[in-house]
């Protein structure tokens, strides 16, 4: 008999998780995002009081979490085969959820709460923009307080982030899309 055994990994791995300058939300008097609007009240907060940039780190990979995770919190699953309204499997990019997420981005990004460069920058050059103290606010994995958030924190020991579930539209929390964490047999 032939078999075929998985090569897996952490299913965390891939799964969206907000993380917030604490340091910043004491200095600003911010409470802990019960919704996805608030977290953009408290990135405006950073901008407004000359704290950050830019309200959340940014790149250009459709694939990375912080473009994943906005749409998440927006019910919206780019790239994922998802049960659609009907009941029926469908694309979660064409999705009618997607229309709403992309016209949130699309705010965002008018607004100046998105670096108008992101689409020049990749993953490593929207890390730069964290490390650099441009933002306060991120989308990563369960790991990134190793990587890259460590760096910012040896670099300036005041530094001092918190994680969160990712909230939801409207409040609650988001679910965010994770891939089977299967990589070969």
């Amino acid at each position: 008999k032939i078999y075929g055994l998985p090569s897996t990994s952490d299913i965390n791995n891939g799964v969206a998780v907000l993380y917030i300058r604490k340091d910043w939300m004491e200095k600003v008097g911010a409470a802990e995002p019960k919704s996805i609007e608030d977290v953009v009240a408290i990135g405006k907060t950073f901008m407004e009081k000359g704290l950050a940039k830019y309200g959340i780190a940014m790149s250009n990979e459709s694939n990375a979490l912080s473009y994943t995770g906005l749409m998440n919190a927006y019910d919206a699953y780019p790239g994922a085969w998802i049960k659609g309204q009907d009941g029926k499997i469908t694309n979660g990019s064409i999705a009618p959820e997607m229309k709403t997420a992309l016209d949130a981005l699309r705010k965002l990004y008018e607004n100046g709460f998105i670096d108008n460069e992101y689409i020049s920058k990749d993953n490593n050059k929207a890390i730069e923009n964290i490390l650099a103290g441009d933002v306060g606010i991120m989308i990563g994995e369960f790991w990134s307080p190793l990587w890259p958030l460590q760096s910012g924190v040896t670099a300036d020991p005041t530094v001092d982030w918190n994680c969160y579930r990712l909230p939801a539209a409207g409040g609650g929390e988001a679910i965010p899309y994770a891939k089977i964490p299967v990589s070969g047999y």
